[in-house]
């Protein structure tokens, strides 16, 4: 996956895209989210920020613990896509092998 440098807000507005539309697992993301959503509006009145709250099964689930499930080798195939397993994968090893 190839990670696109700059702001949410510039590339938003580049492509012309008003509508952010972000997943809120607790009531810690959404503190967090909110910060963001706000800083958003202010560099970029027109771009809104929708919120949405990831089911009861999910809830639990976070990038940082999934890299760490995947980097003692765990199975992560139930947390993310093929394409972004193999994506981790690869970057875990060259983190490995510096």
């Amino acid at each position: 996956m190839k990670k696109i440098p700059g702001l949410v807000v510039d590339f938003a507005r580049s492509n012309k895209i008003d509508i952010l539309i972000r997943s809120i697992r607790c009531i810690i993301d959404l503190e967090y989210e909110k910060k963001i959503a706000f800083l958003n509006k202010k560099i970029s009145s027109n771009l809104e920020t929708i919120f949405l709250l990831s089911s009861y099964d999910s809830s639990f689930i976070s990038s940082s613990l999934v890299k760490e499930i995947a980097y003692y080798g765990g199975n992560i195939s139930r947390f993310l896509p093929k394409p972004v397993r193999k994506d981790l994968n690869r970057t875990i090893l060259r983190k490995i092998n510096l």
